[in-house]
């Protein structure tokens, strides 16, 4: 039975197709769809590789790993709160559907932002997956999946950059900051960091390379509730070879409340930046999540922002 498959929903991926190749659009795109078919099987390869397979982890050491990690923290109730939801999200958020806008732009740092174009797409959220369906450009219907859209796209913003995070397999360093204020809410802020060995969720692709970088970033939480209110990344170690850029990744996130009565945090705004080392110019996507909605029912969004 071959479970490292189960396991794909938990990569977030960073598409940088960069314009401006040789390649006719027709023959660029076929390039695209293959190398994006020879990066899951790495992907896959990869899983399967690995001493322990994540779902056996996950459904054997779920309490224990998540206290581990928060034993030597000073606020470790909150860091154990936050843990536990991001392993568990796969079997304890419902299926629901947002709908997904993303402005692209291109500018040269300190100059205004010039938007490029405008993706659209319908969000669903199942098992721990995100999928994207009815994808337009500018408007336009394109009938083709994310990755293969020129310019820079991203996926995983719904659980599975959180779960990244919180992967066993990614031996996260956390660490206690101090407290902050974010959205007049008093803030939980904890640091951390994923070396680049231990990384084989995140990856970035760049012209059919695809690469595991290592990361850092911060997470803010609710001090009252413990639940997720920002979280910001950013690739802090590069592969040899591939191109030194600086990628950043911050999420904005409010409660949703579900027919049941649960509620979970879930985005409501993205914001990625990548810019290459030496380069002038910025890409930035800025996303936003509206019109989330459980299958069959009504919803509410509680005031966040």
């Amino acid at each position: 039975m071959r479970k490292e498959f189960l396991l794909v929903p938990l990569f977030v991926v960073l598409f940088l197709a960069v314009p401006g190749q040789s390649q006719t659009a027709g023959r660029a795109r076929e390039q695209e769809r293959s190398n994006f078919g020879a990066e899951q099987i790495l992907a896959r390869e990869l899983f399967s590789s690995l001493p322990g397979q994540l779902s056996q982890n996950v459904q054997s050491d779920q309490e224990s790993y998540c206290q581990t990690i928060s034993a030597t923290n000073s606020q470790n109730a909150s860091l154990r709160s936050i843990c536990e939801f991001a392993i568990s999200l796969r079997d304890k958020l419902p299926k629901f559907i947002c709908e997904e806008s993303i402005t692209r732009y291109k500018f040269t740092v300190g100059e205004p932002e010039v938007p490029l174009d405008v993706i659209a797409a319908e969000v669903t959220f199942e098992h721990g997956h995100d999928s994207y369906a009815k994808i337009k450009l500018n408007r336009k219907r394109t009938g083709r999946p994310m990755s293969e859209l020129s310019g820079m796209s991203s996926v995983g913003e719904f659980g599975g950059l959180l779960q990244a995070i919180f992967t066993p397999l990614s031996a996260t360093e956390f660490e206690s900051k101090k407290e902050d204020k974010l959205r007049s809410k008093p803030a939980l802020v904890f640091a951390f960091r994923v070396a680049m060995r231990n990384n084989k969720s995140w990856w970035l692709r760049l012209r059919g390379t695809v690469v595991f970088p290592g990361y850092d970033g911060v997470l803010w939480l609710d001090k009252s509730t413990s639940q997720l209110l920002r979280m910001e990344v950013r690739a802090s170690e590069m592969p040899t070879g591939f191109p030194d850029a600086e990628v950043t990744t911050t999420v904005d996130y409010v409660d949703l409340q579900f027919s049941n009565g649960s509620k979970f945090p879930l985005p409501v705004k993205s914001e990625t930046d990548i810019r290459f080392h030496g380069a002038p110019r910025l890409f930035r996507n800025k996303l936003t999540f509206t019109d989330c909605h459980e299958f069959g029912v009504t919803h509410r969004v509680l005031p966040g922002l």
